[in-house]
């Protein structure tokens, strides 16, 4: 039975989802176990679940024995040639739609980057400097202060930056901290890469 071009969509959700289930699955089998291993599982994953479907580019379908529903399979009349069709474009205006919030939410932290100050405050770079020392983490960490966030906020994959808002040139030494510890280990942890990964296999 010759399978349409649009089954190759539907071997794309099958194999990445199968991923995906795998190590949801995982993760609650682990659920008691440290945060580490959990977000390893999830790191390894999400690249996985988008290298799985080139597969499908480097093989046939049929080639795989990847089960695809009847509705792909040749048309037996016009309304079921209609249907993948527009199942496929749904997805695909899924696919766009993520991408383009994407990419939006990259411009709208950039601006806010862009119009950010140094934090004024003397001591907050020495916390900074120490609290990396003990992290080992060696590339720069700017640390900027802005109006535009309500919350302390991590930012930038190859120049990461610390956002707080102006609030913070007079909260206590100790707050301020605290604070930093917790956006330099996601800096540390890499989150912000495995973030933006996690967005794209969506």
């Amino acid at each position: 039975m010759e399978i349409l071009p649009v089954s190759l969509a539907w071997d794309f959700f099958f194999r990445s989802s199968l991923v995906l289930a795998i190590a949801f699955a995982a993760n609650r089998f682990l659920s008691g176990s440290g945060a580490a291993l959990r977000h390893a599982i999830w790191l390894i994953a999400l690249p996985a679940a988008l290298a799985a479907p080139l597969i499908s580019i480097a093989l046939p379908v049929s080639a795989v024995n990847v089960p695809v529903p009847t509705m792909f399979a040749a048309p037996a009349s016009e309304a079921s040639d209609q249907l993948p069709a527009l199942l496929l474009g749904i997805y695909l205006a899924g696919v766009a739609a993520v991408l383009a919030m994407m990419v939006l939410g990259r411009f709208y932290v950039g601006r806010i980057i862009k119009s950010a100050s140094p934090l004024r405050r003397e001591d907050a770079h020495e916390i900074l400097r120490m609290i990396l020392e003990r992290l080992g983490i060696r590339s720069g960490v700017g640390l900027l202060s802005s109006n535009r966030v309500a919350a302390p906020k991590a930012a930038g994959i190859l120049k990461p930056v610390i956002i707080l808002p102006e609030a913070a040139e007079s909260w206590p030494a100790r707050v301020l901290e605290t604070v930093l510890w917790h956006e330099l280990a996601h800096i540390k942890r890499k989150d912000l890469l495995s973030r933006a990964v996690g967005q794209l296999s969506c």
